[in-house]
C-alpha cells in the first residue's frame, strides 16, 4: 500500500473522529473561552507582573531584554519571558499540535491528542486509545494546575505522551529512520513546554522502557539494529536540543547561580549549621515542603481521601448537609475549619486518576503479557514513594522497585513466584526498611540522582503515576478485546483484583479511621501543646465535632467512587462473560471514566456564574492588565514627577493618544480604561526613572508591586542564589542598612479587599536613607567566608519596650517591665485572664522612627496606633520607641570577599566626589563619575558574574562583588562616563544553533518520508516479526 492509500484509508475515519471529540469535549468544558473570556490563574497574574519590564521592551522597542530589574532588585530574564530566534520549527509544530484552539482549551485537547498518539505508538485500537486519552486528560490534577496557573508545567505534561511515542515508534517502527525522525520532533516540543521538571521525570518512563527495548532485541537476537536504532535516536535528541539551545543551556549557566545551584553558606539565619537541609541544589525542606503523605497515596481512588483542597468546610456548598448535622455548639467553627487535613501545607485539588482507571490498570498488571508493563508498575511505584518526600520511607524500597523489571526476563510460574516474593520484599522495605537503610529514598535521590535536587515540590512527579496507570488500563483493554475468551476461562484474577478494591471501599466506608486519620499533623501538635487541662478538653471536644463532619466529607466521596466502580466492574465482567459489541463496551466506558473523572475536576475549575458574574472566568483583558493602581503608587508618581516635570508631559502625550485610540473601540468598560491608562503611565515612570518599591508584608510572594515599579520583592521559583540568602538573613528582619543600600525608596503597604485579592496600597514611607543608583564607597572590610560575608551586613533599628497596664510582657520568654530591642526577640503578652501568653508578629520596627507606638488591646484583638494618642482612651499593652540604628552602615563600610579584594588599589578611599546614573537600559545603564582621586563606586544592583560587563570610557574593567550581592567598579581621577553592560553567550548564540538544529530534523523527517513512500504493499507499520502485546 503506497503512502497516498495509507492516508486515505477508511480506519483514519477512526483518527478524525477522535480529534472532533477531542475538541468537543475540550470546548465544552473551557467554553466561555470561546466567547471571550480568560480563565483566572493566580500564576498567570504574577507572570504578569514580573515580566512587565521585559514585554515593554518586546512591545514597544522590539527588543528582547536579557535582564530585568522589575523583581527581586534585578536578575536575568532567562526563566521569566525569553523569546529565542531560530526556533521557528518548534514554534509551527506546536501550533499545529494545538489545533489553533485558544487557551485553556488546548491544553485539555493536547492531553487527550498526546495521549491517544502514544496509544497508536503501541498499536492499541483506536476507540481504546480514546479511552485511554479521556481519562489521561481529565485526571484531576491536570485540570487543577490550569487554575493556578502552571500553564508551563501543562505544555509540558500535555506533551509528555508524544516524547514517550516518538521513543517507541524508534524501536518498533519497520521504518525506523521515520521513528527516530518523529522521536526527534516530539522531544523538540517537548523541550520547548520549557518545564524541565516534568521532561526529566517523564524521561523516567523511557529510561525503563528502553530496557525493555533492550530485553526485547535481545531475546530476538536484534542488538545490532538496538544499538543502531539508539545511536540515531541519541544524534536525533541532539537535534531537539540544539533547537532549544537558548533557553536550555541560559537556564544551566543561570540555574547556577541561582537556589537550585546551592548556598555557600554553612549556616543557617539563627546561626545554627545548614547541613542537614543542604544539597547541591535546593535545600531538602524546600524540596520536600509539599510531600504526598503515605495514605494520601489513596486519592487516586477517593479524591476527598484527606478533604480534596485547603478550603473552609462551610465555603463549599457541598458541605451543607454536613454542616446541618454537625454539632450545634461547634458548628461555626467547623464551617471555619479547613477541608483538607493531609500533610501538605496547602493544596489546590488531589491527584485522582480515577477509580475505574485504576481498577483497569490492576486488572492490566494481572493480563497483560507484553514486557512493557514491568517497566510501567517499577516506574509507577518509584514515582509514588518519592511524592512521599519528608514522609520517611526507606531508600532500600529501590532495590525491590526495580527487581520488577527482572520479569522482562522471565516467564510462568518463574514469573508468579518472583513477583509475588518481591512483592513482600518490598513491603518489608515499606514497613520495616529502616532496618536495613535509615536513608530515605528522597534523600538518596536528592544525594546521588543527578539534577534531582534541582526541583521543588516532589509531589509533581506523581504526574509519571498518571501516564502510567491509564497506559496499564487501556493495555488491559487491548489484551481483553483480543483474548476474551482466553480471560474468561481464568477469572481467579479478575476476582482477586474486584475483590480487593471493594473490599478496601468498603472498609473506607465502614471503618473510616481505620487506614485515615481526620486531623491534621499541626491540629494533634496544637491540642499536645496546650498546657491547661481544661481548655485542652474544651479542643478535644471539638474536634471529636470536627473528626466525624470530616468522616462525612470522606464517606461522601467513598461512596461515589464504590458507585463507579460498580459500574465500571460490571461492565468488564458482563463483557468477558457475554462478549457483546466491543464499540458498546468501550462506549459504557467512555461514559463512565468521563462522568467519574468530570465530576470531580468540575469541584476545582468549572463555568459556574454567566457572562461577567463566572467565578472562575473574567474578561480577557483582566488577565493582561491585572492590577488597577492604588493610592500608594499614585502618591509615588506624584513625587517622581515633582523631580522630574518632564515625566508628567510624556505620560499627558501618551494618554491623549491612548484616550483616542479607546474612543473608536467598541464595548469597552470604564475600568478597562482606566486599568490601561495606569499600565501605561507607570510603562513610562519606570522607563525614566530607576528606584525601588518594598511592598510590605508580602514581598516575596507577591508581583504587585513588578507590575508597577522595580520592586526588591516579587514572586519567582528560582531567584537568585545570593539574593535569597539576603531575603532569609536581613530582608524579612527589615534590615535597615541593606534595605537602604538596595536604593529602596518608597515603602508600599498593600490593603486586600473582600476577596482578598489587593484592593488598593497605601504609601507608608519615603525612605531618605536610600542609597540612589550609585555612591562611592569609603571604608572598606575584607572577609574570607561567604558566613562571613553576610553577617557582616547585620543592621538594626533598636528599640525600647515599655510594658503599660497591667498585662505581661514577654521578650524571649522573659517578663519585663522594659527592654531595649533589635527587631530579632519574640514578644509575648498575656492580658489578665489568659492562661498562656501570645506572641506579638509583625512589629513594625521602622514605623517607630517616625514617632513612638503602641500595641492597644480592644473588642476587635490587638493593634498597632501612635503613642501620643490618650492612654484614657486606649488599653495599651506596651509602647514602643525607636533608640536609633545599630550595626553595619553602608555609607561608611563596604563589604568584600577576599577573592575580589586583589582587585582594588586601595583598602580604604575618601568617598569624595559624585557618580550619578544618566541613562537606563536594563541591559546596559549609563553613569557619570567626577572624583579628584581614585574611587570604588557601589552600584545598588546585582552582581551576576556571567554576562555584565563594566566600562570607564570604553575600556573594559573589572567588577567586584561586595555587600553580598552588589557590583562595584574602581574609578580613576577625573570625569568618567562609566558603562554596564549585560550580555548572554547562550542567547548569542541560540539563532544559529537551533537553525541548524531545525534544518536537521527537518532533513530527518524527510529522510523518513522518502523511505516510507518507497515502501509499497507494507500494511503494517510497527516491527510485527517481534511478537508483542501490542499487534493488532
Amino acid at each position: 500500500m503506497n503512502l497516498k492509500d495509507r492516508i486515505l484509508r477508511k480506519s483514519n475515519l477512526w483518527h478524525l473522529g477522535a480529534i472532533l471529540l477531542f475538541v468537543i469535549i475540550a470546548c465544552a468544558y473551557f467554553s466561555p473561552a470561546l466567547k471571550g473570556y480568560s480563565l483566572k490563574q493566580g500564576d498567570i497574574v504574577r507572570y504578569v507582573g514580573m515580566s512587565r519590564e521585559v514585554q515593554d521592551f518586546r512591545v514597544n522597542d522590539g527588543e528582547q531584554i536579557l535582564w530585568t530589574n522589575s523583581m527581586f532588585s534585578g536578575m536575568p530574564s532567562t526563566q521569566i519571558s525569553m523569546l529565542y530566534e531560530g526556533t521557528w520549527l518548534n514554534t509551527a509544530i506546536t501550533k499545529i499540535v494545538r489545533f489553533g484552539l485558544p487557551a485553556p482549551i488546548f491544553f485539555m485537547f493536547v492531553y487527550f491528542f498526546s495521549f491517544y498518539i502514544l496509544a497508536l505508538s503501541l498499536k492499541i485500537k483506536p476507540y481504546l486509545g480514546i479511552i485511554g486519552a479521556i481519562a489521561f486528560g481529565l485526571s484531576s490534577y491536570f485540570i487543577v494546575i490550569l487554575e493556578a496557573g502552571h500553564n508551563s508545567k501543562a505544555a509540558a505534561i500535555g506533551l509528555a505522551p508524544l516524547m514517550i511515542a516518538g521513543f517507541i515508534m524508534a524501536y518498533r517502527f519497520k521504518n525506523w529512520i521515520l521513528g527516530v525522525a518523529l522521536s526527534s520532533v516530539f522531544m523538540m516540543i517537548e523541550l520547548g513546554a520549557n518545564h524541565v521538571q516534568i521532561t526529566y521525570y517523564m524521561s523516567l518512563i523511557m529510561l525503563l522502557l528502553g530496557v525493555g527495548e533492550l530485553v526485547r532485541h535481545a531475546k530476538q537476537n536484534k542488538l545490532p539494529k538496538f544499538f543502531k536504532v539508539t545511536g540515531l535516536l541519541a544524534v536525533g535528541y541532539v537535534f531537539a536540543l540544539m533547537v532549544n539551545y537558548g533557553n536550555l543551556f541560559g537556564t544551566i549557566d543561570y540555574a547556577k547561580h541561582t537556589i537550585r545551584g546551592g548556598t555557600e553558606l554553612t549556616i543557617n539565619p539563627d546561626g545554627t549549621p545548614n547541613e542537614g537541609i543542604k544539597t547541591g541544589g535546593l535545600d531538602r525542606d524546600y524540596v520536600t515542603n509539599w510531600s504526598y503523605g503515605h495514605a494520601e497515596t489513596f486519592t487516586m481512588v477517593v479524591p476527598n481521601f484527606k478533604g480534596g483542597e485547603s478550603q473552609y468546610i462551610g465555603s463549599n456548598e457541598a458541605n451543607e448537609e454536613i454542616l446541618a448535622n454537625a454539632d450545634s455548639g461547634f458548628r461555626q467553627n467547623i464551617a471555619q475549619s479547613n477541608q483538607y487535613w493531609g500533610d501538605q501545607p496547602i493544596v489546590s485539588g488531589p491527584v485522582y486518576i480515577g477509580i475505574i482507571v485504576m481498577f483497569l490498570a490492576f486488572l492490566g498488571l494481572v493480563y497483560v503479557q507484553d514486557k512493557y508493563k514491568w517497566a510501567l508498575l517499577s516506574v509507577t511505584l518509584l514515582t509514588i514513594m518519592l511524592s512521599w518526600g519528608s514522609n520517611f520511607v526507606s531508600a532500600f524500597v529501590l532495590l525491590p522497585i526495580l527487581l520488577y523489571t527482572v520479569n522482562m526476563f522471565l516467564e510462568g510460574k518463574k514469573q508468579i513466584i518472583f513477583t509475588a516474593v518481591n512483592s513482600l520484599i518490598l513491603m518489608f522495605g515499606i514497613t520495616q526498611g529502616d532496618v536495613i537503610s535509615s536513608t530515605s529514598l528522597t534523600d538518596f535521590f536528592l544525594d546521588y540522582m543527578p539534577g534531582y535536587d534541582k526541583f521543588r515540590a516532589v509531589t509533581i512527579i506523581l504526574v509519571v503515576a498518571q501516564l502510567c496507570v491509564p497506559l496499564l488500563g487501556v493495555l488491559f483493554l487491548q489484551r481483553v478485546i483480543k483474548h476474551r475468551e482466553e480471560i474468561a476461562k481464568k477469572m481467579q484474577g479478575f476476582y482477586i483484583v474486584t475483590g480487593v478494591f471493594a473490599l478496601v471501599l468498603v472498609i473506607f466506608l465502614m471503618a473510616p479511621d481505620m487506614f485515615n486519620t481526620f486531623l491534621s499533623a499541626g491540629e494533634v501538635a496544637g491540642v499536645d501543646g496546650i498546657a491547661d487541662p481544661q481548655m485542652q478538653m474544651q479542643y478535644l471536644e471539638f474536634y471529636d465535632a470536627l473528626e466525624l463532619a470530616r468522616q462525612d466529607i470522606f464517606k461522601q466521596d467513598v461512596l461515589r467512587s464504590l458507585g463507579f466502580f460498580v459500574l465500571g466492574a460490571g461492565l468488564v465482567f458482563s463483557f468477558i462473560k457475554f462478549g457483546y459489541s466491543k464499540l458498546i463496551f468501550g462506549g459504557g466506558l467512555v461514559l463512565f471514566i468521563l462522568l467519574d473523572l468530570i465530576f470531580i475536576d468540575l469541584r476545582y475549575v468549572n463555568n459556574d456564574g454567566r457572562g461577567k458574574n463566572y467565578d472562575m472566568w473574567v474578561e480577557s483583558y483582566e488577565m493582561k492588565y491585572p492590577f488597577t493602581a492604588g493610592e500608594g503608587e499614585k502618591q509615588i508618581l506624584a513625587l517622581e514627577s515633582q523631580l522630574n516635570p518632564a515625566i508628567t508631559v510624556q505620560i499627558d502625550s501618551a494618554l491623549n493618544v491612548l484616550n483616542a485610540q479607546m474612543k473608536d473601540e467598541d464595548d469597552i468598560s470604564a475600568r478597562e480604561k482606566q486599568v490601561r491608562r495606569d499600565f501605561l503611565t507607570f510603562r513610562i515612570l519606570n522607563r525614566n526613572t530607576n528606584f525601588r518599591v518594598y511592598e510590605v508584608g508580602n514581598h516575596y510572594n507577591s508581583a504587585y508591586a513588578s507590575y508597577f515599579n522595580k520592586s526588591i520583592g516579587g514572586y519567582h521559583g528560582a531567584k537568585l542564589g545570593r539574593y535569597q540568602d539576603l531575603i532569609a538573613f536581613h530582608i524579612t528582619g527589615n534590615n535597615p542598612s541593606v534595605l537602604d543600600m538596595l536604593n529602596t525608596k518608597y515603602y508600599l503597604r498593600p490593603e486586600p479587599g473582600p476577596t482578598g485579592q489587593i484592593a488598593n496600597t497605601k504609601l507608608v514611607k519615603v525612605n531618605p536613607n536610600a542609597m540612589g543608583n550609585a555612591w562611592f564607597a569609603k571604608n572598606i572590610e575584607v572577609v574570607e567566608t561567604a558566613n562571613d560575608e553576610i553577617l557582616a551586613l547585620n543592621a538594626y533599628n533598636e528599640a525600647v519596650i515599655t510594658k503599660k497596664n497591667d498585662a505581661k510582657v514577654f521578650v524571649n520568654g522573659a517578663e519585663v517591665s522594659t527592654a531595649g530591642l533589635v527587631g530579632t526577640e519574640a514578644i509575648a503578652i498575656q492580658m489578665p485572664g489568659m492562661q498562656e501568653p501570645m506572641p506579638v508578629t509583625n512589629i513594625p520596627y521602622e514605623a517607630t522612627l517616625d514617632q513612638p507606638l503602641a500595641l492597644i488591646a480592644d473588642s476587635n484583638g490587638i493593634n498597632w496606633i501612635y503613642d501620643s494618642a490618650p492612654d484614657s482612651v486606649y488599653y495599651k499593652v506596651f509602647s514602643l520607641a525607636s533608640s536609633g540604628r545599630a550595626g553595619w552602615d553602608p555609607n561608611q563600610t563596604t563589604i568584600v570577599a577576599s577573592d575580589f579584594a586583589k582587585d582594588l588599589s586601595a583598602t580604604s578611599y575618601s568617598g569624595n566626589g559624585s557618580i550619578e546614573m544618566t541613562a537606563y537600559h536594563p541591559d546596559k545603564m549609563t553613569y557619570k563619575s567626577s572624583t579628584n582621586e581614585t574611587q570604588l563606586a557601589v552600584f545598588s544592583e546585582m552582581y551576576y558574574a556571567d554576562g555584565w560587563k563594566a566600562y570607564v570610557d570604553g575600556g573594559e574593567v573589572p567588577i567586584s562583588r561586595v555587600n553580598y550581592v552588589l557590583r562595584a567598579v574602581e574609578v580613576p581621577a577625573g570625569e568618567h562616563t562609566v558603562t554596564m553592560e549585560f550580555k548572554l553567550d547562550s542567547y548569542d548564540k541560540a539563532t544559529t544553533i537551533a537553525t541548524i538544529g531545525s534544518i536537521a530534523i527537518i532533513l530527518l523527517l524527510l529522510a523518513g518520508l522518502y523511505l516510507e513512500s518507497k515502501r509499497e504493499g507494507e500494511e503494517e507499520e510497527l516491527d510485527t516479526e517481534i511478537p508483542n502485546e501490542f499487534e493488532d
